[in-house]
């Protein structure tokens, strides 16, 4: 459908350049065969041809505007909602314990490497890539909750909140890609695996 309408355009103005120049001219014989005689184009339908032309060229510069702006947008409403979430995951300080910072070390890597998959997808190739990376990760948080299991109960409450701030802060980092009806049918899946893994770290 864009192709279409791109080739509308095209055409529409191209028609509305030549009818505005008033070509044509008297008959006669062409390099090719007769000449078919068209009649010239009145100043006044000029005018309104090349009104209309310009009223094509400005819907089209603005419907581009439109696109950009939207893209622009959704663009800072996910870089604002990314901003929030790492800051509610600073905001909260751990217990200096050997389990907590061992938990926090394997953790805080594996939701840096899956961000890293969200911000790797360009196309359909590099969906399919971060796809098989996130399962990668989910299979490792087994480990990861194994650890936790380790961790004294008066410090559990707050390390359950640790991994909800975590857990918001995928889902915003992960929005623009699932933004994408192309490439996000390739991830989703892998996404959701993911997501419900880290959840269940939380449940007793």
């Amino acid at each position: 459908m864009k192709r279409l309408n791109k080739t509308i355009f095209t055409t529409g103005l191209t028609g509305l350049s030549l009818l505005a120049a008033g070509c044509g001219g008297g008959g006669g014989e062409g390099e090719t065969g007769p000449v078919v005689s068209v009649p010239s184009v009145p100043d006044s339908v000029k005018e309104q041809i090349n009104e209309a032309k310009e009223k094509v060229t400005e819907n089209v510069d603005k419907a581009k505007e439109a696109v950009a702006e939207g893209a622009e947008k959704a663009k800072a409403v996910v870089a604002e909602g990314v901003a929030k979430a790492k800051e509610a995951i600073d905001k909260i300080e751990l217990p200096k314990l050997p389990e907590v910072d061992g938990f926090k070390g394997e953790f805080t890597k594996l939701v840096g490497s899956a961000t890293e998959a969200f911000e790797s997808v360009k196309d359909g190739a590099s969906a399919d890539a971060a796809a098989a990376k996130l399962k990668e990760l989910s299979g490792k948080l087994e480990p990861i909750k194994a650890a936790l299991s380790k961790i004294p109960d008066t410090a559990k409450e707050l390390v359950a909140k640790y991994i909800g701030a975590n857990a918001e802060y995928l889902k915003e980092s992960a929005a623009k890609l699932l933004g994408d009806k192309s490439l996000s049918e390739k991830v989703k899946p892998a996404i959701d695996e993911l997501m419900a893994k880290i959840a269940e770290l939380t449940k007793k």
